[in-house]
């Protein structure tokens, strides 16, 4: 390979590289799932976060009622 050629092989992929290594820098490289929240002036009091309501649970195994259980059994 003669010096020219040579030199314009680096120079043009220093040129790709740069090119390639330029894309999508300007935003992120992803979309988000969902939009981001707004954010408040600054000198703003925050507004309180959003109360979530805990998930209602019931008891784990199911329990008959006090009433519904037989009668001991004398001995």
């Amino acid at each position: 390979m003669t010096a020219p050629i040579r030199t314009s092989a680096i120079v043009a992929s220093i040129a790709i590289l740069s090119a390639l290594a330029g894309c999508g820098q300007a935003g992120p490289l992803y979309l988000p799932a969902k939009p981001p929240r707004p954010t408040a002036p600054p000198g703003e009091p925050l507004a309180p976060p959003a109360v979530v309501p805990a998930p209602a649970r019931g008891p784990s195994v199911e329990v008959p009622p006090a009433a519904s259980k037989p009668a001991a059994k004398p001995e």
